[in-house]
């Protein structure tokens, strides 16, 4: 399981440019941690609405880059709804077995 870079940003009440942004600042990350959308998977999450040249590669991030981004964001509440959104995670992964 994966959350796309926008539903995170939402999340954590930041635009996906302002996680963008703050990831840059902290690369490389682990490729374990989040990875990019391959252009076949693009159709997940339009973004650049009908003009398909302002679309930017999606990323998708695992638990452990979900936490590390909101480390990295470090607003306010980021760290309490990084933890949340980890153990969403679990218990999704506790669900499927």
């Amino acid at each position: 399981m994966v959350l796309l870079n926008t539903n995170l940003a939402a999340i954590y009440g930041v635009t996906a440019v302002c996680l963008e942004e703050a990831l840059r600042r902290h690369e490389p990350l682990p490729g374990d941690f989040w990875f990019r959308l391959e252009p076949s998977e693009q159709w997940l999450s339009p973004v650049g609405g009908s003009d398909p040249s302002r679309a930017r590669p999606r990323l998708a991030f695992t638990e452990h880059g979900a936490l590390l981004a909101a480390v990295f964001l470090g607003t306010p509440n980021a760290l309490e709804i990084g933890v949340q959104v980890v153990r969403a995670f679990v218990r999704r992964r506790q669900e499927r077995r």
